[in-house]
């Protein structure tokens, strides 16, 4: 073949292949559940990049390609990669700059006709997701489709257009940070919620009766002096499926009643991403980087005091579903472990019902955790999507409770309308047994009952199902580290109404201190909680309200495998830093963390010594 028509052929036959390997990984959901699309992606940009650099070496004479525009148009791709969070969809940036470079000299370096052939191929791309029932549209990589073929087009055909390519990657950057990632739930704001809710009358919890007219509100921390503690958490359970952090997928007439009746806050961060590690940081204040209890075998230090010793000095009893020393909260100071044996309503009620006096009392729930083994006719009865497909990954998660994402490569993507109804099902079973406990404490009187959950939940968000413990190779991200607070007083003051800033489990133990007026003492001499008491927040005295993330950023450590992970992987952590919109990420094993996340790393370390002694910080 002469070089002539090789020129002419060949980027017509790669484009070509384009095409039909972007059809392949829209469609064909085998190939990518079993991750074979991800070598045939990787081998094609690396063909397509030295053919590429073939055809620019054998150029007829024309206009050059500047040196300096070479150098800012790859200066612009780096900034662009932060737009995408996701690995594979940086891929995009690879992809569709061969696109546009094949596309010029398929078009005979016409401008015109290249970047047709270009964007063309990148709106089809992205438009089959629109009919592919297993796929998410997603407008922000139709737009990116589109402007970096046009960025390579421009970059490829030399002299002044070159120099176009920065501006148009530039811009893109800019563009992908004002759009919404397809799927997102939108949280209401505080001013649409509270509209909403004066419009519609909160319905009672089960069993309740509503609160009468002219009932006396307390308004001042430490006006619940006395009352009793429910604390309610929930294993798995996400913000986004329930209002007011996103919208619920089904109905769900507990959680529903809970909001109306409770005060929730704009946003409510885990501080790791695991069980043991949250439930510590909620029930001492203190960080999970500083109270250790990270893994397996690891128990918080007996010698330090703890709020729940302050209670029971203050004359409470307490109560730990989890407190007989199969778990890592032996050395919380719960007085007394409730009986497994009976169902989890009758648990509760009967410890805060056991003697005179107030009680504190922690039921664990964990009907959302995996499997999720609801059944096709029980999805139909619900409305949810009932046509299950045949996948690995899939039956793995329906019939077991971890799913190592090892063993399942590649993104799965088109599974995720299964995985998230699945999911639905099981959080409408929970909805259903938190509905029975809180009506079997619907006449205790004088009673705090605060409900959240330990950690979300990634539903093929990140190509992984479950949390650290279930996927054995997790991360912070949103969905794991977003997770739902209600908190619902007495008296019902506040009763439906969100406040602005954000919650973190950390600031539990000194919030209820504030509320029911009992000084929470340091563990250690010289050991400040890492929460901040919010209960004029909760109680919405002006001018006290929670901060953003933006003025008091939120830290979050997590082991990578959780409680699963084997003795070698025990030291393994990942770290995130939530600061406004950011959402940084380090893994002191692959890279230096930013100066931010070490400082406060260096700090928590400390703290840690000072918790456990010299010899723990000598380890």
């Amino acid at each position: 073949m002469s070089p002539p028509l090789a020129r002419r052929l060949l980027p017509v036959l790669v484009l070509a292949l384009y095409a039909s390997l972007s059809f392949t990984r829209q469609g064909t959901a085998w190939l990518d559940d079993q991750g074979f699309l991800q070598g045939a992606v990787a081998l094609t940009l690396l063909a397509g990049s030295l053919f590429v650099g073939w055809l620019v070496a054998t150029r007829p004479k024309g206009a050059p390609i500047p040196l300096g525009a070479v150098v800012l148009a790859v200066l612009s791709a780096f900034a662009l990669l932060s737009s995408w969070e996701r690995p594979e969809e940086r891929t995009h940036l690879a992809i569709y700059g061969l696109v546009g470079a094949l596309s010029w000299f398929a078009g005979s370096y016409r401008l015109a006709l290249a970047l047709l052939v270009g964007g063309s191929i990148g709106i089809g791309d992205e438009l089959l997701q629109s009919v592919i029932p297993s796929r998410v549209f997603d407008i922000r990589d139709l737009i990116a489709n589109v402007v970096i073929a046009a960025a390579g087009t421009s970059l490829i055909a030399g002299g002044r257009l070159s120099w176009l390519a920065s501006l148009l990657l530039s811009g893109l950057s800019l563009v992908l940070l004002q759009l919404p990632v397809a799927g997102q739930a939108v949280v209401p704001t505080q001013e649409f919620a509270a509209v909403e809710r004066s419009l519609v009358p909160a319905p009672p919890l089960p069993g309740q009766a509503a609160p009468k007219a002219g009932t006396e509100v307390r308004g001042s921390p430490a006006a619940y002096r006395g009352a009793s503690v429910a604390f309610i958490t929930i294993d798995a359970l996400r913000a986004d499926f329930l209002s007011p952090w996103g919208q619920p997928p089904l109905s769900l007439p507990t959680f529903a009643a809970l909001e109306g009746n409770s005060i929730t806050f704009e946003e409510v961060f885990a501080n790791g991403a695991w069980t043991s590690p949250g439930m510590v940081s909620f029930l001492t204040g203190l960080h999970p980087a500083v109270h250790g209890v990270e893994e397996r075998g690891v128990n918080f230090p007996a010698s330090a005091t703890t709020f729940l010793e302050t209670l029971a000095t203050a004359g409470y009893q307490t109560w730990g579903f989890a407190a007989d020393g199969e778990e890592n909260y032996t050395g919380l100071g719960f007085q007394h472990a409730m009986d497994r044996s009976l169902p989890p309503a009758t648990m509760i009620a009967k410890a805060l019902r056991a003697q005179q006096g107030p009680a504190f009392a922690w039921l664990h729930l964990r009907d959302i955790h995996a499997p999720y083994d609801a059944s096709s006719k029980e999805l139909e009865e619900l409305g949810l999507e009932s046509d299950l497909p045949k996948s690995p990954i899939l039956d793995r998660a329906r019939s077991h409770h971890t799913v190592p994402r090892a063993e399942f490569p590649g993104r799965h993507s088109w599974l995720k309308g299964p995985i998230r109804a699945l999911y639905a099902a099981e959080l409408s079973r929970q909805d259903r047994i938190l509905g029975e406990v809180l009506s079997s404490l619907s006449d205790i009187q004088d009673l705090i009952v605060v409900v959240s959950a330990d950690h979300g939940e990634e539903l093929l968000d990140h190509d992984g199902i479950g949390h650290a413990s279930t996927t054995l190779h997790s991360a912070p991200h949103p969905e794991l580290v977003r997770i739902p607070l209600f908190i619902k007083l007495p008296d019902g003051h506040g009763a439906g109404e969100l406040r602005k800033g954000a919650f973190q489990q950390v600031d539990l133990v000194p919030t209820l201190g504030g509320l029911l007026g009992i000084g929470v003492e340091q563990p250690v001499p010289g050991l400040e909680l890492d929460g901040r008491d919010l209960s004029t927040a909760v109680l919405g005295d002006p001018p006290f309200q929670a901060q953003s993330t933006s003025e008091r950023p939120v830290l979050v450590s997590t082991s990578p495998c959780g409680c699963q992970c084997p003795p070698e992987r025990r030291h393994e952590r990942i770290h995130a830093l939530i600061q406004g919109r950011d959402w940084d990420f380090c893994d002191p094993a692959k890279v230096q963390c930013d100066e931010a996340i070490a400082s406060r790393l260096t700090e928590s370390s400390r703290r840690a010594s000072l918790l456990r002694g010299s010899l723990h910080s000598a380890e």
